[in-house]
């Protein structure tokens, strides 16, 4: 009250002098002069975003070196720490590591063919499975098998599969396309998965990469045959994969829960002997009682 009566008697009695006076700072204004502002950029573009990665001490102790120099007020911990993190991450991340790392950041451009409806799109890929298999007679292991995938990208429903140990080619292509094609009810049956898969038809496109099991000169005389055209992701792209290559790496830690598994790599395998822990055939990895592998696929979509 006494400053509001001084204020009003040194302004001869002026009204407007009663009007609080706005502060200068405040949310979403700046409190800093322009002098500390520039040095606080200058840090951060010449000392915090390189390769050495320096800790938010350092900064700020440089900045504050700075700021004595010169004469002006050094800034709180506070403030260095909301201009780092006002910083685009793309941009910090080309700076203190890579370009690569930069791309992680980033949106992959471009985009796969467009799926107006199931089977429009069936996106098809291998992998060679972590896991050992015995021979059926003398329970040996004989090595890693290879599947081969096809997920429809309309409804990402899992629509084919086929498991081999032969190395990937335009056969486990066509039996993988031919598993797909057919009512999957006789091949439940078969290895007693008591259980639907409704998924069938034939694709109108296939969309893979380019491994020369997909350009080899049978699949695609076949494909022209049963109209089914077919289409190569871009070299070096792997993202236009994605949709395939996510679920086949969710089976895969689902595979890790079964005797016999090698892992991705040593680290997470440590001192797991695979060889001696090894007990499922070919055939057994079929079995939804040893494995369930015949609907972890399914499962795997629906959890990515």
């Amino acid at each position: 009250m006494y400053n509001l009566v001084n204020a009003w008697r040194s302004s001869g009695g002026s009204l407007p002098a009663l009007v609080p006076i706005k502060p200068s700072g405040g949310k979403g204004r700046a409190r800093l002069t322009l002098a500390v502002e520039a040095v606080i950029g200058d840090a951060i573009d010449h000392f915090y975003l390189t390769a050495q990665k320096p800790r938010l001490s350092a900064v700020v102790k440089a900045i504050r070196r700075r700021c004595r120099l010169t004469g002006i007020k050094t800034p709180s911990v506070n403030t260095v720490q909301r201009r780092i993190n006002e910083l685009a991450p793309t941009r910090v991340a080309i700076k203190r590591d890579d370009h690569k790392a930069a791309q992680r950041l980033t949106p992959a451009p471009g985009s796969t063919p467009e799926a107006r409806a199931p089977f429009d799109v069936i996106q098809m890929d291998h992998t060679k499975i972590d896991l050992i298999i015995v021979d059926s007679v003398s329970r040996l292991p004989i090595g890693r098998p290879f599947l081969t995938l096809a997920i429809d990208e309309f409804s990402r429903c899992v629509v084919g599969i086929c498991v081999t140990l032969e190395a990937p080619s335009a056969t486990s292509v066509g039996l993988c396309l031919t598993h797909a094609g057919l009512d999957k009810r006789a091949w439940l049956e078969r290895i007693g998965a008591d259980c639907l898969w409704p998924m069938c038809g034939k694709p109108a496109r296939l969309y893979v990469d380019n491994g020369a099991d997909f350009h080899s000169e049978g699949l695609r005389r076949g494909c022209e045959v049963h109209g089914i055209q077919l289409d190569y992701r871009p070299i070096n792209r792997p993202h236009y994969g994605g949709i395939v290559e996510r679920v086949i790496g969710t089976a895969m830690q689902l595979i890790h829960e079964l005797p016999g598994t090698t892992f991705s790599n040593t680290q997470e395998r440590g001192a797991y002997d695979f060889d001696a822990k090894a007990a499922l055939t070919l055939q057994e990895l079929d079995k939804p009682r040893f494995s369930n592998s015949a609907f972890f696929l399914m499962e795997a979509d629906s959890a990515s």
